[in-house]
């Protein structure tokens, strides 16, 4: 049975945070609740969105900077009285508030009602267990994260009909990958190696947590032509179906495809200092410095030449492609 998930936020702060998360559900299978999907109703707008929170089994909180429009007798907003109202009724609540780092647009914040909202940040922060979000995407990825635990989505059901669906959907993906990124896909890998932290750099360009994600190198089990993903990237919240398994263990799992424009230079998170040399040879070393030299000046010049020269190369490609775990399948 499908569930209902009702968005509650102000409009004129959000409006791109929430198209990005209507985006993300339709992913799901799952009845979307919001503003949206309104339409004329004889009910007042509140009636209208108390109504529809009480339809809801999810309730997604996305507080900006805007506190919203009042409710008269009781003087809150019609955001913090949906809540209320989720919590009355005990749906299951996912919070998330925009960072303080986030670029916000002057025209966007509510000053005049600016200590009500910060009374009801802290409210939430007090009961729930909240997370916070800088860009559209960087919410979207987070919502996602908590999602895929809890709804089953559209990919799913419909990779349960072909094998050759993924397959197919992974060489699409190697030749169009921004346009099939954030597919979902069912895949048999082998884990290679023990995980390893994920740099912050990775982090902060994939849209993960640093200090709560890690990565390790896979292989695939499937005969895939043009095969282009080395690494599986695991959060810490799925990090149970890592460590329940050993080296070399077989797995098949429900995955994100990531795509990446630009090269990670750094995968595993660093925690000590560390340069990296390449040794060659020096080409003006010689064994014999008294073979074809006259002067005493040219003999102490040869000696002086070191046996080996140290140089520092990087060699960077286009882009890079990851999986992200989702869920391990049956």
């Amino acid at each position: 049975m499908k569930k209902n998930i009702f968005i509650s936020s102000t409009y004129i702060d959000l409006k791109d945070y929430r198209e990005e998360v209507w985006k993300l559900l339709e992913n799901y299978n799952v009845n979307i609740l919001g503003m949206e999907k309104f339409g004329a109703r004889k009910e007042t707008p509140l009636e209208t969105c108390l109504n529809e929170v009480e339809r809801a089994d999810i309730y997604i909180g996305i507080v900006g900077t805007r506190f919203g429009s009042l409710e008269s007798e009781s003087n809150k907003s019609y955001t913090q009285l949906e809540y209320e109202k989720a919590l009355k009724q005990k749906k299951e609540i996912l919070i998330y508030l925009v960072d303080d780092e986030a670029q916000i647009k002057v025209k966007a914040i509510d000053f005049k009602q600016h200590k009500k909202l910060e009374n009801f940040k802290q409210l939430l922060k007090e009961k729930h267990t909240v997370d916070f979000f800088k860009t559209p995407q960087d919410l979207s990825n987070r919502l996602k994260n908590r999602l895929d635990n809890i709804l089953t989505t559209k990919e799913l059901e419909k990779f349960k009909i072909n094998k050759n669906t993924d397959l197919n959907l992974l060489e699409m993906f190697f030749l169009f990958p921004n346009k099939y990124k954030n597919n979902e896909t069912i895949v048999n890998i082998k884990l290679l190696k023990k995980a390893i932290p994920l740099s912050k750099e990775a982090c902060k360009e994939l849209g993960f947590k640093f200090g709560k994600t890690i990565i390790t190198k896979i292989d695939f089990l499937d005969d895939i032509d043009n095969n282009q993903i080395k690494y599986l990237i695991i959060p810490e919240e799925k990090s149970n179906i890592y460590f329940d398994r050993n080296n070399n263990q077989e797995i098949k799992i429900l995955s994100r495809l990531i795509f990446s424009e630009d090269r990670i230079d750094k995968i595993k998170a660093s925690f000590v200092n560390k340069i990296n040399t390449i040794k060659k040879r020096n080409p003006d070393y010689a064994k014999n410095p008294f073979n074809g030299i006259s002067s005493y000046e040219s003999i102490i010049e040869s000696l002086e030449e070191p046996k080996y020269l140290y140089d520092y190369e990087v060699k960077k490609c286009d882009a890079m492609m990851f999986l992200e775990l989702i869920k391990e399948i049956a």
